[in-house]
């Protein structure tokens, strides 16, 4: 029995505790992120109530994708938000905390290259995606300047720049200027504010699940956030300290403070309050990208940020009231805070029956809603007549009340009941024991209700529920009354064979809202709120929270026997569906990647981890169709290792495997954008599709990625072509809509893969301009 006490314990300690959420970087861990460091560190997560895990990101993987596919529940990402948006991702903006984007070129001061049109057909140094740094790449599609993307950057490479192995280098203006500060080189800055692209920089953002079916939980996390990074812009130097020792230690004190100084210029809090976002901003950001053919379709603003989403979802309140709360930013709220299950303060955590309806209220009003600590229900109502709370969640009007407090209707419909020991009889008429102790809480409305019904009954004050029940099990009281509810809960817990329900009164608790009646807008709002809830959610919140019947003349004792064993019963049978549930979820989880395992190798190829043929097979369908939706250029090409039979004869099959993988992975990180595919076709043929190209570019991009091969620097006797494993190209570059098959497209580019070998091997062969 000891350990099944132990597990409800432990159930119900888990019942109140903190909700878990992940947030994903964009980027390493540095000053970047330093307001989310300082939201856990100084417990404002905590709380909001929010358990709070901050991952570092994974250069390999996508995101914003992460959070989309549910890995993380929060992310952080700039201005390329839009385009996801307008491929109608199920994305949320939560707050932007960056007002402009540090992102920018930096090219050496002795190479002459100090504006963004000296760059075509440069080497630029670029991130693996395109959104990562969307608004360089935005800023030299719209000046058509066609550099040459090498997609190689990591946390190091900026010293390419240094040592000339690039023309330019993609970063953050708080972060790798310091570097080259540190070194002594002198760099130009290439900014896209300068070019008419002053886009939003980091944004927090969320799924549309998560903000559609959690906004209170979305609303807290942005407020502890956003006094995280209020804080951290008013302490730089501790937080800088903060984040050396814990989360970047391989970075200096003076960098950190740097990158501190260079921020708070991108987010401007003394000018701009942290978190605005102008509607306006964005919709001019948007008509910029469909200008320059980044998007194809305009998704409208309020769809996708959080703070009109929500206005949007409370369409419910006037233009007055949300303007009320909009001021009001935070509503106050005291409870009685020992009075389970209707409600409590768990540890500075409201929970109970009125915690899961103030639940729904929140989402309803969209403003948190927050609980003031109190030590019992009198210091709560003290707290309410000076004004220190601005509602009350479950109360009774009664005359005092109404001096300080308006009421909405109610939400709550309790029975009165009379609890005594087991030894006294059922009580028929409340009348017959008025002379007897009979305790009821201090201040508790229905006591005054009694007291002006019954004058000769002898109503004793006590503390507590608790502190009543306790003293009517040592007999210092007859009887305690309370509600049904809190009184089945408690016997249920601690009073079983000791106390029972001995009696019923013929009326209700009827409880709602108390709302301070200096400020009447806001019981009109709570109103609205409390009309909303249906039958079916106080019903399913009623069954979550209460298990005990009531029939008039039954014996109670029987009753609350049989409410043990069916508790004890429940208790074990919940526990063992915890366990198996858990299983469940763990084979789930074992099996989903299992099934994962088994697609990708259903779709990629064993050696090269390129895509197979039956992929290519699958994909290139898809990829013509949705270029010729977006009327785009599909680019195709074809290329084959040069005496590839020649290498293998001199140097062996296994020798020959590492060459194919090598040139897989050389490929791979020639392509990276989000819709560029390579394939290993068969053999030593592979196959690349990318769109949205014009002729010229991709050229000089298929060039690229041939010259990377060569630079490979495999050695290759056996080639009468150069000295080191070279490739052949042949690639097609069409308007999707002339291409009338896959077929077509692929003997062309077979066509020209075999006039680039006739040629006499180790170059591209592209068609005609005149597509």
């Amino acid at each position: 029995m000891g350990k099944v006490i132990f597990l409800l314990i432990f159930l119900f300690s888990s019942l109140c505790a903190n909700e878990k959420v992940v947030l994903q970087l964009k980027w390493l861990h540095q000053f970047q992120f330093a307001g989310y460091y300082v939201a856990l560190e100084k417990g404002y997560y905590r709380d909001a109530g929010l358990d709070v895990e901050i991952i570092e990101r994974d250069l390999n993987k996508d995101n914003v994708q992460q959070v989309i596919d549910g890995e993380a529940d929060y992310g952080v990402a700039d201005s390329g938000l839009f385009l996801y948006k307008a491929r109608r991702e199920p994305i949320v903006i939560v707050a932007p905390i960056f007002q402009h984007s540090p992102s920018i070129l930096m090219t050496l001061k002795s190479s002459g290259i100090d504006s963004p049109y000296a760059l075509e057909n440069k080497d630029v140094r670029f991130y693996k995606k395109d959104v990562d740094g969307f608004s360089i790449f935005a800023m030299l599609k719209s000046l058509n300047v066609k550099p040459i993307m090498s997609r190689l950057k990591d946390k190091a490479s900026y010293l390419d720049l240094a040592k000339k192995k690039t023309d330019a280098y993609v970063g953050y203006l708080s972060n790798e200027p310091y570097y080259f500060k540190e070194m002594g080189v002198e760099i130009n800055i290439i900014n896209p504010t300068n070019y008419g692209f002053d886009l939003y920089g980091d944004m927090l953002f969320t799924s549309t699940k998560e903000a559609k079916e959690h906004p209170q939980r979305v609303e807290k996390f942005k407020q502890a956030s956003l006094k995280g990074w209020k804080y951290a812009l008013e302490h730089k130097e501790e937080i800088a300290n903060l984040i050396k020792r814990k989360y970047a230690k391989e970075k200096s004190l003076e960098h950190l403070l740097f990158e501190a100084d260079a921020l708070e210029q991108m987010i401007q809090d003394k000018a701009i309050p942290l978190g605005t976002i102008n509607i306006g901003r964005v919709e001019f950001i948007l008509k910029a990208y469909a200008k320059y053919g980044f998007i194809q379709n305009i998704v409208p603003a309020q769809e996708y940020i959080f703070d009109a989403l929500k206005k949007q979802e409370r369409g419910l309140l006037t233009q007055e009231e949300q303007e009320y709360l909009k001021k009001k930013k935070v509503i106050k709220m005291c409870i009685d805070p020992d009075w389970m299950p209707l409600e409590k303060n768990a540890k500075g955590k409201h929970i109970g029956i009125s915690a899961d309806y103030f639940s729904l209220f929140e989402q309803s009003i969209g403003v948190p809603i927050e609980m003031v600590n109190t030590k019992s229900w009198e210091e709560s109502l003290l707290y309410g007549r000076q004004r220190k709370c601005d509602i009350f969640s479950l109360v009774m009007p009664t005359r005092e009340r109404k001096t300080y407090l308006d009421f909405t209707k109610s939400y709550l419909n309790i029975p009165y009941v009379i609890v005594t020991n087991l030894d006294e009889l059922f009580i028929s008429d409340i009348t017959k024991v008025v002379d007897k102790k009979i305790g009821i809480v201090k201040d508790y409305a229905f006591g005054e209700i009694l007291r002006e019904r019954y004058p000769h009954m002898n109503l004793v004050n006590v503390k507590s529920v608790n502190d009543g029940l306790e003293k009517v099990k040592n007999g210092e009281l007859f009887g305690f009354i309370d509600t049904l509810a809190t009184t089945g809960y408690n016997i249920q817990k601690n009073y079983i064979g000791q106390l029972k329900i001995a009696g019923k009164f013929d009326e209700n608790w009827e409880l709602g809202v108390g709302v301070r009646n200096d400020e009447p807008i806001l019981k009109e709002i709570f109103d609205k709120a409390v009309e909303k809830i249906t039958p079916e959610q106080k019903q399913e919140i009623f069954n979550r929270w209460v298990s005990v019947n009531y029939d008039r003349g039954t014996n109670y004792e029987l009753v609350f026997t049989w409410v043990g064993i069916v508790a004890f019963v429940f208790s074990v049978i919940l526990i063992a569906v915890m366990y198996v549930n858990r299983k469940m979820r763990i084979e789930i989880k074992n099996r989903k990647l299992i099934e994962k395992k088994l697609e990708e190798m259903t779709v990629t190829d064993e050696l090269t981890t390129l895509y197979n043929r039956r992929h290519f097979n699958e994909l290139l369908p898809r990829v013509l169709n949705s270029a010729r939706r977006e009327k785009a250029t599909v680019c195709f090409a074809i290329l084959d290792i040069d005496y590839f039979k020649q290498y293998n004869d001199a140097y062996g099959h296994i020798a020959g495997d590492e060459v194919l993988k090598s040139l897989a992975t050389s490929m791979r990180y020639s392509m990276q954008r989000a819709d560029d595919y390579c394939f290993r076709l068969g053999g030593e043929e592979f196959g690349i599709i990318f769109k949205g190209m014009s002729h010229e570019v991709a050229k000089i991009l298929i060039e690229r990625m041939r010259q990377n091969i060569q630079d490979l620097q495999i050695k290759h006797e056996g080639s009468s072509v150069n000295e080191y494993v070279t490739a052949s190209f042949g690639l097609v570059v069409r308007e999707a809509s002339s291409i009338k098959s896959e077929r077509e497209l692929y003997r062309e580019a077979d066509i020209l893969l075999y006039e680039a070998k006739k040629a006499g091997r180790n170059r591209v062969v592209i068609n005609s301009t005149s597509l």
